[in-house]
Formats: C-alpha cells, sequence, structure tokens
C-alpha cells in the first residue's frame, strides 16, 4: 500500500473516532454511548427541608401513625429522597431516572389507593388530592419521556432536568397542599 493511501485510511479512520466521541459526548445517553451519564446542573438550588420539613413533625407524632391517610403519604416521601434534586451539579445516569419513575409509579398507586379510601374526605380534601395525583402523573411522563429518549443531546438532557425539577417542585407543594387539607379537616 502506497504511503497516500495509508494517510487516506489514516485520515478516514481519525474522521470517524472524531465523529464517534462527538456522537458520544453531544448524546450521552445514546445506544452507542458506554458511559451514559450526563452532568446536570441546577440555576436554583432546593434543600430537602424546603420541600419536606413542615411535614416532618406531624409524621413523627404517635396519634399520625394509625392514620391511613399518613401512612400512604409517609410511603410516597421516598420520591423526593435523590441527591441529585438537590445538588448544584449531580452526575445523573439513566438508572437514576428509571428509579424516580419506579418510585413516582408507586405513589401513584399509593394515591389512587387513596382515592378508594375518600369518602372520609371532604370536598376540599378530595380536590387537592386530584390535583397531587395530577402533578404524579405529569412528573412520571416527564421522567420517562427523558428516560426514553436515547438521542436527546446534552442541552436537551439539561433543559428537561430542570423540567423535572420544577415538577418535582409542584408537586411537593401539592403533596404538602393535600396533607394540611386533610390534616385540617381531621380538626388536628
Amino acid at each position: 500500500m502506497s504511503t497516500s493511501k495509508k494517510k487516506i485510511w489514516w485520515g478516514i479512520g481519525a474522521a470517524i473516532l472524531a465523529i464517534y466521541l462527538i456522537s458520544i459526548w453531544q448524546y450521552p445517553y445514546s445506544p452507542i454511548s458506554f458511559y451514559k451519564n450526563v452532568e446536570v446542573t441546577n440555576a436554583h438550588t432546593y434543600t430537602e427541608e424546603d420541600i419536606l420539613k413542615p411535614l416532618d413533625d406531624v409524621w413523627e407524632s404517635d396519634e399520625a401513625i394509625d392514620d391511613v391517610t399518613v401512612n400512604r403519604l409517609y410511603i410516597m416521601k421516598n420520591i423526593y429522597d435523590f441527591d441529585w434534586l438537590y445538588q448544584e451539579s449531580a452526575q445523573l445516569p439513566p438508572e437514576e431516572l428509571m428509579m424516580a419513575e419506579v418510585r413516582v409509579e408507586q405513589s401513584i398507586d399509593a394515591a389512587f389507593s387513596l382515592a378508594l379510601y375518600q369518602e372520609g374526605y371532604d370536598q376540599e380534601t378530595k380536590s387537592a388530592l386530584d390535583l397531587f395525583v395530577t402533578n404524579l402523573q405529569h412528573l412520571e411522563n416527564e421522567l420517562r419521556v427523558t428516560k426514553d429518549d436515547e438521542w436527546a443531546s446534552r442541552k436537551e438532557l439539561q433543559n428537561r432536568y430542570s423540567s423535572i425539577r420544577k415538577v418535582y417542585r409542584q408537586n411537593a407543594q401539592s403533596f404538602k397542599e393535600f396533607y394540611n387539607v386533610y390534616h385540617s379537616s381531621r380538626g388536628a
């Protein structure tokens, strides 16, 4: 093989390698990427106290433990137990999104079981529960779309992650609102 043909083949090989490296960097969750991970940053950092602190005191009381609604809500609390929700910068592999989606699905099941139990709820509590379930379903959809889109670019993933965090925040607000309405309707 002549020197010019070797240079051409080396050039083609280098171009293919460059395209591959750019592709796996640009599309970190793609099927061709071996290290499926993306670093995401948060414009607004929330703490766990910002989201769930108002409910912790109630859950710690012995009286609340025997309550079906409070027990189900306590189970649902684990959807907020992800470090990447509270960090300024975090690595986010697709497995974390999968775990979040599973927890949200479990929370939806628990919320639907509360909906079946809702005979004891007044109209305001039922409305707050409906809003909470709707927000859970929206969160599940955001997680699923992000997890399933293997060809999303880094920028798209960053935007979706920001959207997921906002939906988590909205969900936490409806979570607290439902519980507060329920708690006040019990006369506690």
